[in-house]
C-alpha cells in the first residue's frame, strides 16, 4: 500500500440492521474514519475492514495491459499474413 496517498481504498463487510450482509469498498483517509463512516452511513455492525489496493488504479493498469496485448496480437497477425503472402506462388 502507498501510505503517502491521501485517500486509501478500504474493503468492508458488515451486517445491516435488517440482517443483510454487504461487502463493498470506498475511499477514506484512515481506518478509524472508515469505521466511523460505515457505522454512520449504514447503521451497521462491522464484520471486517481492510486496506486494499485501489481498484480503479488496478483497472486502469488492466486496460493499458489489454491495449498492449491487442497491439502485439495485431502485429503478430500482420507478420503472419506477410509470411503467408511470401509463400504464395506468383502465378497460379
Amino acid at each position: 500500500m502507498n501510505d503517502s496517498s491521501v485517500n486509501k481504498a478500504w474493503e468492508f463487510e458488515c451486517v445491516l440492521e435488517s440482517g443483510k450482509e454487504i461487502k463493498s469498498w470506498f475511499y477514506s483517509d484512515t481506518k478509524e474514519d472508515a469505521t466511523h463512516r460505515i457505522k454512520q452511513w449504514f447503521v451497521a455492525k462491522l464484520i471486517s475492514l481492510k486496506e486494499i489496493d485501489d481498484p480503479l488504479e488496478i483497472r486502469k493498469k488492466q486496460v493499458e495491459s489489454d491495449k498492449i496485448r491487442e497491439a502485439l496480437a495485431k502485429k503478430r497477425n500482420e507478420e503472419f499474413q506477410a509470411r503467408q503472402n511470401l509463400n504464395k506462388p506468383l502465378y497460379e
